[in-house]
């Protein structure tokens, strides 16, 4: 309601045309839309000295609401912030770099946009609205004004700004669904983690995050800061050095125009030189942050984050892994350059004054203030020692530098900070602890699961390679020297507590592998009885004492009925007579359930168990059918990976095959034959044969952590990456013999293909 007849004085928010054209193409996502917003209510949280910033947003059915407790706006702000295409903003020290940041946010978002303001030191708010279509429909050259008035406000702000957007078509009822809303606030948790977090693990408190007692909320929910997982900084990496590495470089002062954004040096006297305009604002430049290494590694998820006043910028950004030559600016991936397309490198590098671009989704790059932050982060050189001393003859010794030869190695154990189980890496376990510690689980948020994996991994491989599997010499069972004239060694020996049966179990669950496909809920008619197994294959040997044979198996009852079966991979059995692990552990298991009573013979119930795991029979039509399955995966995802070079692909393919794909396309599905070489149909009916073909001719289409996790590598890496081409091309052909109508194939062609598939299945991308 108005207050009195004394209204504002109207504001002048004629925009400039050439903006709104601008404006009404930029792509901007909805949270870079509330960001605009947001970074403005942090200019004025600093500027104003706020205590406890609180920014609340709400999105409903066609509105959306967003509010701050800052020191609000007078008249002569709220006309600049209203107009498109002023530039009220300093250029030096403020997120909100553009004055066009407010309509930016708005009418990108909504169709009418109604703002609240008021400072503490007045009595009443201030309203308006602005309405886009209406200020683009005017005639040109003819003004644009507004007449704000006075209201009264139920609500606890003393001061601020609140924002009520009318949503546009496309995000009526659609921008306010729970996951929507879950989406933008889990990515403003990642755009705003340094302003929103007080500690992150294993990172000095320094780089912790920024001092601001600020909250922010999306539909009543605080937003939660995205905070890296990293190894702790007192672990070391393979070259010695510590696993967080700081970076703090001051750079020279310099004058910034306010009017044209020109550099001036620090004892510039007088206007500026590129426009004459006179208000120069002296700008403190810093580069600062971390560099680290990831807990696990990931396809995508890893690099550095680009951080401007609290906000990321860019995230994940992989600029600094690359090397451009400076007489031929041709660039080339360093970094990672081994057998897997995935990294760990991960840090966050503050750079306060270099310029952003227009909305604010990534630096501006060809800025020499951004290549001197590229230049302070990773150096002048290769990364790649060998390669920079051949350019320069020294290596290069940034800080990217120094992490790069600490981590540039994924072999499993403590010197590389990878978790392994005794006999290879564990990549996928340590992604999923990554997501606890992401999920604010307690037992994850410290690095020790990650160390304890790679101390266990050493322990089991040094077992390994000297026979010794008690390193710690306690004494396993009863003491062999018992009785002999030796007093000394049989009274340390009477101190000496055998071990447990339970300490045994927990060496061999050390670096084990638990078999969910066999670890289950059960229930045997022959025995009338209800159980649950767990089956671990482990790579420690299993003995009860020094003395005794090592065993293939062991089971241990838990509580109730139920029990664990330990399976030692290594034992002759396995490695020396081929056979399974699933063998050896349903044999246990049948040898003691039949035990339980004597309703059945031990015969009785392996058969019957057998029957709970139909997966597990040995025979051609279950691995015809494991085969087939593996081709379906191939036939859904390869249409979209060969989609732009879908005819070329066609063509490229040998007529017999195309002849093959052709008749079960006509046998599958109505698809014209004709058009079987546009948009990857084809891939659709692939065969075997095709696909090898498809490999050898295409393999950047397929590795590289596309269809395969398998790296090809840079342009030296030839010899590895035709070793990676031919040895995936063929395991697919020992899978050829499927593409056979009926039955028939042989055992020794049955067994490779088993290989083949598990060969295959290991190295798809799971994504």
């Amino acid at each position: 309601m108005n207050l009195s007849n004394q209204q504002p004085r109207a504001i002048d928010v004629t925009p400039d045309p050439a903006m709104l054209q601008v404006l009404s193409k930029l792509e901007v996502p909805p949270e870079g839309c509330l960001g605009e917003l947001i970074d403005n209510s942090l200019d004025s949280f600093r500027e104003s000295e706020i205590p406890k910033g609180k920014i609340e947003i709400r999105i409903e059915q066609d509105t959306l609401n967003y509010s701050d407790n800052g020191s609000g706006l007078n008249i002569d702000q709220i006309e600049q912030a209203l107009t498109a295409g002023a530039s009220s903003k300093s250029k030096v020290g403020e997120l909100g770099l553009f004055g066009i940041g407010f309509n930016l946010g708005t009418s990108k978002l909504g169709t009418k946009t109604t703002i609240f303001t008021k400072r503490k030191e007045d009595s009443s708010w201030i309203t308006a609205t602005i309405d886009p279509l209406k200020m683009s429909a005017r005639s040109k050259n003819k003004r644009y004004e507004l007449q704000p008035e006075y209201v009264a406000l139920d609500t606890d702000l003393e001061s601020g700004l609140i924002v009520r957007i009318e949503l546009r078509k496309q995000y009526v009822g659609k921008l306010g669904r729970p996951r929507s809303v879950s989406n933008i606030r889990a990515k403003l948790g990642r755009s705003y983690s340094y302003v929103l977090r007080t500690e992150v693990p294993g990172l000095p408190a320094k780089f912790a995050g920024d001092k601001r007692d600020f909250s922010l909320k999306v539909n009543d929910v605080a937003v939660t800061p995205r905070i890296p997982c990293i190894w702790d900084q007192d672990r070391e990496m393979a070259n010695g050095a510590k696993a967080v590495q700081s970076i703090d470089t001051t750079l020279a002062e310099t004058l910034v125009c306010q009017a044209c954004g020109y550099e001036e040096p620090e004892d510039h006297d007088g206007p500026c030189s590129e426009c004459g305009g006179d208000d120069l604002i002296l700008q403190h430049r810093r580069i600062w942050g971390w560099i680290g290494v990831q807990r696990a590694i990931e396809s995508e998820e890893y690099g550095i984050d680009l951080i401007r006043l609290g906000r990321t910028i860019e995230a994940d950004s992989k600029d600094f892994f690359k090397f451009t030559d400076p007489d031929t600016q041709k660039s080339e991936l360093e970094y990672p350059i081994e057998q897997t397309n995935a990294g760990r490198i991960v840090g966050e590098i503050h750079c306060d004054h270099v310029p952003v671009e227009f909305t604010k989704q990534s630096f501006e790059k060809i800025n020499h203030q951004f290549r001197q932050v590229a230049r302070v982060v990773r150096g002048e050189t290769w990364l790649r020692p060998r390669y920079a001393r051949q350019a320069t003859g020294n290596i290069n010794e940034s800080v990217m530098a120094v992490v790069y030869g600490g981590v540039r190695r994924v072999d499993p154990g403590e010197r590389n900070l990878i978790p392994g189980n005794g006999e290879k890496a564990i990549h996928q376990e340590s992604r999923n602890w990554m997501k606890k510690f992401h999920d604010g689980i307690e037992d994850f948020q410290l690095d020790s699961k990650w160390w304890v994996a790679c101390e266990s991994h050493d322990k089991i491989k040094r077992n390994a390679n000297t026979g010794d599997n008690n390193p710690s010499g306690e004494i396993l069972g009863p003491d062999p020297f018992a009785g002999s004239a030796n007093t000394n060694t049989t009274k340390d020996s009477a101190k000496s507590k055998p071990r447990t049966i339970k300490e045994f179990a927990e060496e061999w669950r050390a670096g084990a592998t638990k078999r969910e496909d066999l670890s289950k809920a059960l229930y045997l008619k022959a025995i009338d009885h209800k159980f649950e197994i767990s089956v671990w294959e482990t790579l420690v040997e299993i003995k009860l004492a020094e003395d005794q044979a090592s065993r293939p198996s062991f089971l241990l009852t838990t509580s109730g009925a139920n029990f664990e079966v330990f399976v030692s991979k290594r034992h002759s059995l396995i490695s020396s007579y081929g056979r399974t692990a699933t063998d050896i552990a349903l044999g246990e298991a049948a040898h003691h359930l039949a035990n339980q009573g004597s309703k059945a013979s031990f015969g009785e119930v392996l058969a019957e168990l057998l029957k709970s795991y139909p997966d597990e029979e040995k025979s051609e039509a279950v691995t015809r059918q494991k085969c087939d399955a593996l081709k379906s995966i191939f036939r859904a995802r390869l249409p979209k990976l060969l989609l732009k070079e879908s005819s070329k692909i066609w063509s490229s393919i040998s007529n017999a095959e195309r002849e093959k794909i052709a008749l079960f396309a006509v046998d599958n599905t109505q698809t014209d034959l004709d058009l079987l070489g546009e948009k990857g149909e084809f891939a659709r009916y692939i065969t075997w044969s095709a696909l090898t073909e498809v490999i050898q001719e295409f393999p950047e289409l397929i590795f590289n952590n596309k269809l395969f996790t398998q790296s090809l590598g840079g342009e030296i890496a030839t010899e590895a990456a035709r070793r990676v081409i031919d040895t995936t091309s063929a395991a697919i052909m020992d899978l050829v013999v499927f593409d056979r109508v009926g039955e028939g194939i042989s055992k020794f062609e049955r067994d490779r293909a088993e290989i083949s598939i598990s060969f295959i299945q290991e190295r798809l991308n799971d994504s």
